[in-house]
């Protein structure tokens, strides 16, 4: 094979583990590079290097595909003490300390009793079902443990809440929230073959407008208000009232946080309509935080977008297919503790 059927070869390469067999080939064929740059390269063994190249040239790339042995393989400790070895690392991953693997070696090679490889722990930690995942956040004020009384009683209090409802009106539950959406570029996650790095524009420019949203988590319906220049009660008051509208024939229990705007002696609660206000610091609990990441994610990431104007329709957009997908908004938002309530209705 010359140098550029060896290309090709290494750009068809069905899985991830073919690609860097194959990777290895090209590299000592077509850049020369010695086995121990290749497995600093690949986080792999000089070992390991030297034997995919045997290989190719006994086998030719045929050799290169045949499935590896079964089994556990490369293990320096018995399972059980992997197991405790990582069960010691428990309280700092809890915490978000394990950010990437430096911090988990010192403690893996202090048992092991000689220094690992980063291929060595990254096998480590998914032999027993370790990922990197976002941590959720959390307000630095807030009271986990009144978090989790309110999420206990929130069933008593839905029914307590219902039984004032006129006897007249279905009762709907709606959790109410405010977004700000500009032109500040938010870069995430993406999907992309092995051998590419996509490269997405990005920008810091400081425009935004601000979103109010209501949502009822158990029918999946939702309220929106778009503007520009803020929130102070007069806009909270119409997006008090087009919520009303969007839910005729409904008392509507709106839970909010405690923002100033929210308990302002101005605001105005429309007939029919009970404000219910969240325990402090804890946005966590309101549904309408994962649906703005979700908007943020799917709609905005990624992108720039050049004008405000383009800005407010990608909202409107995003907003009505939310609105046009009531089961994907129910994914989203009714969480177990909400979902609780629901026997509660009438």
């Amino acid at each position: 094979m010359n140098h550029e059927e060896l290309g090709r070869w290494v750009r068809e390469a069905p899985t991830r583990e073919s690609y860097r067999r194959r990777l290895t080939i090209w590299w000592t064929a077509c850049r020369r590079l010695y086995a121990a740059d290749v497995a600093a390269l690949l986080h792999t063994s000089k070992r390991t290097v030297y034997r995919w190249i045997q290989q190719f040239n006994q086998g030719g790339p045929e050799a290169l595909e045949v499935a590896s042995w079964g089994g556990r393989r490369w293990s320096y400790l018995p399972e059980a003490e992997e197991r405790a070895t990582l069960s010691r690392l428990r309280p700092r991953a809890r915490k978000g300390r394990l950010v990437t693997v430096a911090e988990i070696r010192d403690n893996v090679e202090k048992h092991v009793g000689h220094p690992v490889s980063e291929k060595y722990l990254y096998q480590l930690l998914h032999r027993h079902g370790w990922r990197k995942v976002e941590p959720r956040p959390q307000h630095v004020k807030g009271d986990p443990a009144a978090q989790e009384a309110y999420k206990r009683e929130f069933p008593t209090l839905v029914r307590s809440l219902i039984a004032g409802a006129p006897k007249h009106l279905q009762p709907c539950m709606l959790f109410g929230d405010e977004g700000r959406f500009g032109r500040i570029s938010t870069l995430r996650e993406c999907w992309a073959p092995p051998d590419m790095r996509p490269i997405v524009g990005h920008q810091r420019v400081r425009q935004f407008c601000d979103a109010l949203l209501a949502v009822d988590p158990w029918e999946g319906r939702l309220s929106a208000f778009v503007m520009t220049g803020g929130v102070d009660h007069e806009v909270m008051n119409w997006f008090l009232k087009e919520t009303k509208l969007r839910f005729p024939e409904r008392y509507c229990i709106l839970f909010l946080n405690g923002a100033g705007v929210h308990v302002s002696e101005d605001l105005v609660v429309p007939e029919d309509m009970h404000v219910e206000l969240l325990p402090p610091y804890s946005p966590e609990l309101n549904p309408v935080e994962p649906l703005w990441d979700y908007m943020r994610e799917h709609c905005f990431g990624n992108r720039v977008i050049p004008t405000m104007k383009q800005v407010r329709a990608r909202l409107y957009e995003a907003l009505r297919d939310l609105d046009a997908n009531p089961q994907l908004v129910q994914s989203i938002t009714l969480f177990d503790w909400i979902k609780a309530a629901n026997l509660t209705r009438k």
